[in-house]
């Protein structure tokens, strides 16, 4: 799971040359595999916090130059995100659910600190137009990678499952081969 954080990471920083300003399309695709991956990694919490410890600090290494400014949101989105799953059941629709509050509080963290710290006024329409502006690209990535994560636990399951099988009918060949 840590590479599809890599590739999501590196994804947010080629997408945010192309697609700027006023774009329909702002990519959050580092905080999307958060929301994909973690029921994957719930049973290893501490990982998965470190995981986006380092995502966040990554971040703010690279695109915007702040120091652990991201890796608070990052971990506060981490958080919420294990609270929801501990209600949810891993299904598209919650799934979606979760990404959505997730994009609405990056923005409203990020836009709130941009407002702190006094390099933008407040303004709602902006706000809330960073927020659905985030929703198209990333409601696809997300759509996307929950697939791809279930087709990939689909065939994992499968493969191990035909393992167990085998492995059952040669204990029950062995056993016959015994008793003749």
């Amino acid at each position: 799971m840590i590479w599809l954080m890599l590739v999501s990471f590196i994804l947010d920083g080629i997408l945010s040359t192309l697609f700027y300003g006023d774009s329909l399309f702002l990519p959050l695709f580092s905080v999307m595999v958060m929301v994909v991956t973690y029921p994957y990694l719930m049973h290893d919490k501490r990982n998965f916090l470190i995981a986006i410890g380092i995502l966040g600090l990554l971040y703010d290494v690279v695109y915007t130059n702040t120091f652990f400014l991201y890796v608070y949101i990052f971990m506060l989105i981490g958080l919420m995100i294990m609270l929801f799953f501990r209600f949810f059941r891993n299904q598209i629709i919650n799934t979606l659910l979760i990404g959505f509050l997730s994009i609405c509080l990056f923005r409203f963290l990020n836009y709130g600190f941009l407002v702190m710290i006094q390099v933008k006024t407040f303004n709602l329409d902006e706000l809330l137009k960073s927020i659905y502006q985030s929703f198209i690209l990333n409601g696809g990535y997300l759509i996307i990678l929950y697939g791809l994560l279930k087709l990939y636990s689909y065939r994992k399951h499968k493969k191990n499952s035909h393992f167990v099988m085998s492995s059952k009918r040669n204990i029950q060949m062995f056993a016959k081969s015994i008793d003749n």
